[in-house]
């Protein structure tokens, strides 16, 4: 008994979370959410045979810029223009992503010939530590 340690850090900055958790207590509303964000997107060719055959990767950068941690992020569909097809395989899980916190992703295309642009909607689900779910875009939006 005597060679634990009792002493426990009972202040409610003694961590981003229980900060954020205090903060929305005190101000009556529910938990703050990850804030999710897509970043710009890189395209690149993996190598000739990719560029042969219009499978283009396109990298992004999925960051949580406030809220809460976001675990069990997952991309879990994706919406094309121009006839352009998703090759990657879904859903697709990217990990938990910390307040701050970003990873980087990549998905890979199947372009027509003749398609020199196209827009990618992810639709993007999370969760928080406290178990609330989340999709992004927000359907609100």
């Amino acid at each position: 008994w005597f060679n634990v340690n009792k002493e426990t850090d009972w202040r409610v900055e003694s961590s981003t979370a229980s900060l954020d958790a205090f903060r929305a207590a005190v101000a009556g509303s529910a938990t703050p959410a990850p804030n999710l964000n897509l970043g710009s997107a890189t395209p690149f060719w993996s190598n000739y045979a990719d560029y042969m055959a219009r499978q283009l990767s396109v990298s992004f950068t999925l960051s949580n810029a406030a809220g809460i941690d976001a675990v069990s992020v997952k991309i879990v569909s994706v919406t094309n223009t121009n006839g352009v097809i998703l090759s990657s395989t879904l859903p697709m899980s990217v990990g938990d992503i910390a307040v701050t916190g970003s990873t980087q992703i990549k998905l890979v295309y199947t372009v027509p010939p003749g398609v020199s642009s196209f827009r990618s909607a992810p639709r993007i689900t999370a969760r928080d530590t406290y178990g609330n779910n989340y999709s992004y875009p927000s359907s609100s939006a």
